[in-house]
């Protein structure tokens, strides 16, 4: 069942309850793998005497950017 959105207006429909939950458990599952990359980049820090491990973050850059990308994709 759609909703009648006048043609002037700026409002974005809502989303069908199925795809809202599908998109919270996708960002849940984002956010998941998000922190073991940081909890890896930790140990490898450790592993290989980096002083800092802050230092090896910003190779994680690209999957913030891949992650964002693909988000991007699939609400747009």
């Amino acid at each position: 069942m759609s909703i009648p959105v006048p043609a002037n207006a700026d409002v974005v429909p809502p989303l069908p309850r199925a795809t809202g939950v599908l998109l919270n458990v996708a960002h849940a599952i984002d956010h998941m793998f998000l922190l073991i990359f940081a909890t890896a980049v930790a140990s490898i820090a450790a592993d290989f005497g980096v002083a800092r491990w802050e230092d090896l973050m910003p190779y994680g850059v690209g999957a913030f950017l891949l992650a964002g990308s693909e988000l991007y994709r699939l609400v747009k």
